[in-house]
């Protein structure tokens, strides 16, 4: 798959999944949590928090066994191939301050934000998992491409970060092979017909089938029609 097929893929599924989950920006958000961080739908969709009063903060996930936690934010552009600067990317590295104690995350909850944030949150124990150490760790997603200043600004930051480039490089698709109906006609001696009657309406039946009809058949899905 070419990239011009991967953001034409993108951009479907991300529609697809905003029908039943919000905007653009957290569809493309719950589109990244399953596809590259492989985690399931439900999972993801309750990881997002991106709307008014979110701090910057646009979802969060924990990962226990790791003691791991993510804080996500991500930005949706309706046209490929856009640059991506550093503004977007500086603004969220300021979100660090809020998770750098306990106290502070306490201030977090406490502040005027919105009822998503602040139910993650309490759901996800925050307060007692930064007392406790855990690793807090902050993604930054696109779709656009990072430009030189952005670049240049990851490097020196503790950001993880995702563009349109990392993105078709870390996905990963498997296509599924369309099933069609095509019918094959066997000629197969009733001879060597055993039936079985069973308790359902539906016999068993046990038959030899000629090597010269089987190579007829593709191999993926066989429906044999008998009539005697």
């Amino acid at each position: 798959m070419d990239k011009t097929e991967f953001y034409r893929r993108l951009r479907l599924e991300v529609d697809t999944i905003k029908e039943q989950f919000r905007n653009d920006n957290s569809a493309f958000l719950i589109w990244f949590l399953k596809n590259i961080f492989c985690i399931g739908e439900q999972s993801s969709v309750d990881a997002v928090c991106d709307g008014s009063r979110d701090k910057g903060i646009d979802g969060i996930w924990v990962d226990d066994n790791s003691e791991d936690i993510y804080v996500f934010q991500s930005e949706f552009s309706p046209n490929d191939g856009r640059d991506s600067g550093d503004t977007k990317i500086r603004e969220f590295a300021g979100v660090s301050t809020w998770f750098e104690n306990e106290t502070k995350v306490n201030q977090l909850t406490a502040a005027l934000i919105n009822l998503e944030l602040k139910e993650l949150l309490r759901n996800l124990k925050i307060v007692d998992k930064v007392s406790r150490g855990y690793t807090v760790n902050y993604v930054y997603v696109t779709n656009k491409i990072f430009d030189q200043n952005a670049k240049e600004y990851l490097e020196t930051s503790n950001i993880e970060a995702y563009d349109s480039g990392d993105l078709f490089t870390k996905y990963t698709y498997f296509s599924e092979v369309d099933i069609t109906n095509t019918p094959k006609t066997l000629n197969i001696p009733n001879t060597s017909c055993i039936k079985y009657n069973t308790v359902t309406d539906n016999p068993a039946i046990v038959l030899s089938i000629p090597a010269k009809e089987l190579i007829k058949l593709d191999f993926q899905f066989i429906l044999v029609v008998f009539n005697f």
